[in-house]
C-alpha cells in the first residue's frame, strides 16, 4: 500500500518527466535545411515554446507528456507539421510521451508562390483598378470544390500580384469598369467589360486554370474586350410606388464557379451578358432572383418579402445538456464555405439574422457533444443534409439533438509501424446521400487517430496515404470498401481499432 507521501513523490516525479520534440525544417522542394525559420511548439493550454533555426535547420524542445501543435513561420508564411500548406490536409499533432519517437521529426517547409499579371484593354492599354479574383480548385473536407482564395486590384500600369499563395490549381476572374465610365462620359447603354477569365474568356467553360508550384511565380495576363451593355429594368409590382417602382437600389452580382459571385457589381443601366444574382433591399424587406442577361434589354419583376430570417428550436432526444455545457447551431455555406453560428438558448430556441441566399448544411457543436439525429425544415427545401435558402425566405428548423455518441480511437499502421500523417476515413455502413457523413482524420505524429462525439452505430474504417483524398465522393471511396474494417461505436463508450494503410486500392 502506498503511503500519501510516496504518492505525492511519485506524482511530482511524473510531472517532472520530460520528452524531446526535435527535428529539422527542410525545404519541401529542394530538400535542403531551412535557415531562419521561426519554429513554434504550443500545448493545449496555450503555452508556447519558440526558437529560430540556424543553418542546419534544426530545432529541439524538451516538454512534458502531452499533445502539441508544431509549426514553422518564415516571411509571413506558416506551415504546420504534417501539412504542405493551407488547405493541404488537416495537419498532425505531435504526441510526446513514453515510447513516442518525437526526437526525429521532419517539418517540411513548402515556400509560398505568387500569381501575377497585367490587365489590358482592346488598345493594349493598361486597365487600372480592375478587381482580380482567385478561386482555388482542390479537395476541401473530402470533396473536390472550387472556393474563393484571394484577390487583388490592378495598379496604374494594369498590373497585379497575389501572394503568398499555397501550391495548387487556381482560376482567375477579372472585373473592371472602363475609364470613360468612371470619368462620367458613359451613356446609359454602351460599352462595358464583361467578367473575364484567364486567358481572356467570357464563357466560364473556356476558362483556363493556372497551376502553381511551391515557391514559383506564374504570370496570368488577362485582356478585356468591351461589349454592349443592356439595361436591366427592375420593377416591384404591388409596391404602391409610381410605375411599380422599387423602394431600394438593385445590386447585380455576376456568377462564377459554383455560384461564387464577382466582387465588382455592374450598373443596371449597362449590364454585360451573363448570369447574375439580383438582390434588392428596401427597408425591412428584400428580394433575390437569379437572372440571365442576353443581348437585349431585360425587365425583371420582384416581390419584396420580409428580410431573411432563420429560426428554429433544438429538441433533445435524451434530455437537455448538463448545466454549464455549451451548444451551438452552425450553418456552413455549401458554395463559399462561410460559416454562421447561433447559440441554442436554454429552451433550445435559436435565431439567425445574417445568413441567407445560399444552401446551408446545419450542424451542432459545443461542449455538450451532441449531433443532429433528425432535422426538418419549414419554409425551405431540405435534401441530402442541405437547407436551400437561395431564395429570400423565412425558414424554421426543427432539430432533434442526441448525445448517443461514442468515441473511436486507434492507430493507422504500415506493417508493424505506426503511420503518421495519413488519412483515416470513417464511413457509416448505412448508405447516405449526405456527403458530410463520412469523416476524415489525419493521423498524429505517432500514427494515432481519435474520433470524438461520433453518432453511435456501425461503420467501415480504412486508411489511405493521400491527404487530399476525396473521402466524401462515393465513386472514389467505393474501391476501398471491400477491404475496410468493420467497427461498432457504442453510445457513451469507446472503441479501439488498428487499421492498415490501404495498398493499391483505387489507384
Amino acid at each position: 500500500m502506498k503511503t500519501p507521501l510516496l504518492g505525492i513523490v511519485m506524482a511530482v516525479a511524473a510531472a517532472a518527466q520530460t520528452y524531446p520534440v526535435a527535428g529539422v525544417v527542410t525545404d519541401g522542394v529542394h530538400n535542403a535545411p531551412v535557415e531562419r525559420a521561426r519554429v513554434i511548439l504550443s500545448d493545449e493550454s496555450g503555452g508556447r515554446h519558440a526558437l529560430t533555426t540556424g543553418a542546419d535547420g534544426r530545432f529541439a524542445f524538451t516538454v512534458p507528456e502531452g499533445k502539441y501543435t508544431l509549426y514553422a513561420e518564415r516571411m509571413g508564411w506558416r506551415i504546420t507539421y504534417g501539412s504542405s500548406g493551407p488547405w493541404a490536409g488537416f495537419g498532425s499533432a505531435v504526441i510526446a510521451g513514453p515510447g513516442k519517437d518525437t526526437a526525429h521529426l521532419a517539418l517540411r517547409w513548402y515556400p509560398p508562390g505568387a500569381i501575377y499579371g497585367k490587365v489590358v484593354d482592346e488598345q493594349d492599354e493598361p486597365v487600372r483598378d480592375a478587381t482580380v479574383q482567385l478561386m482555388r480548385d482542390g479537395v476541401f473536407d473530402g470533396r473536390r470544390r472550387i472556393l474563393e482564395a484571394d484577390y487583388a486590384t490592378t495598379d496604374d500600369r494594369g498590373e497585379y500580384r497575389v501572394a503568398p499563395l499555397a501550391a495548387g490549381t487556381y482560376y482567375t476572374l477579372v472585373t473592371a469598369v472602363p475609364w470613360h465610365a468612371m470619368a462620367g462620359s458613359f451613356p446609359d447603354t454602351g460599352a462595358i467589360y464583361p467578367a473575364t477569365y484567364y486567358p481572356g474568356a467570357t464563357d466560364i467553360r473556356e476558362a483556363a486554370s493556372v497551376t502553381l508550384k511551391s515557391g514559383a511565380e506564374v504570370e496570368a495576363d488577362v485582356p478585356l474586350r468591351a461589349t454592349t451593355g443592356v439595361h436591366v429594368h427592375v420593377r416591384c409590382p404591388g409596391s404602391g410606388r409610381e410605375n411599380d417602382g422599387c423602394p431600394g437600389y438593385p445590386a447585380l452580382t455576376a456568377h462564377s464557379f459554383a455560384g461564387i459571385g464577382a466582387y465588382l457589381e455592374p450598373d443596371p443601366d449597362a449590364v454585360p451578358p451573363g448570369r447574375y444574382t439580383l438582390l434588392l433591399k428596401g427597408g425591412d424587406k428584400t428580394a433575390r432572383r437569379i437572372v440571365d442577361v442576353g443581348s437585349g434589354d431585360l425587365t425583371v419583376d420582384l416581390t419584396l418579402k420580409p428580410a431573411p430570417l432563420i429560426t428554429g428550436k433544438v429538441f433533445f432526444k435524451s434530455g437537455p445538456p448538463k448545466p454549464g455545457a455549451t451548444l451551438y447551431v452552425g450553418l456552413v455555406d455549401e458554395t463559399s464555405g462561410r460559416e454562421f453560428d447561433a447559440p441554442a438558448e436554454p429552451g433550445g430556441a435559436f435565431r439567425f439574422t445574417g445568413a441567407a441566399g445560399a444552401r446551408f448544411r446545419p450542424y451542432l457543436y459545443g461542449s455538450a457533444g451532441m449531433f443532429i439525429a433528425k432535422l426538418s425544415a419549414h419554409g425551405a427545401p431540405f435534401k441530402d443534409g442541405l437547407v436551400d435558402l437561395t431564395e429570400e425566405t423565412v425558414a424554421d428548423l426543427d432539430i432533434l439533438a442526441s448525445d448517443e455518441s461514442g468515441r473511436l480511437k486507434g492507430y493507422a499502421m504500415n506493417g508493424d509501424k505506426p503511420a503518421p500523417a495519413v488519412m483515416v476515413v470513417l464511413m457509416p455502413r448505412a448508405t447516405s446521400a449526405d456527403p458530410a457523413e463520412p469523416l476524415g482524420f489525419q493521423t498524429e505524429s505517432d500514427g494515432s487517430f481519435d474520433y470524438e462525439h461520433v453518432p453511435a452505430g456501425d461503420y467501415l474504417l480504412f486508411t489511405v496515404d493521400k491527404l487530399d483524398f476525396e473521402y466524401a465522393n462515393p465513386e472514389v471511396t467505393r474501391p476501398y470498401l471491400a477491404g475496410a474494417t468493420a467497427v461498432h461505436i457504442p453510445a457513451h463508450g469507446v472503441a479501439e481499432q488498428r487499421v492498415p494503410v490501404a495498398a493499391g486500392a483505387g489507384k
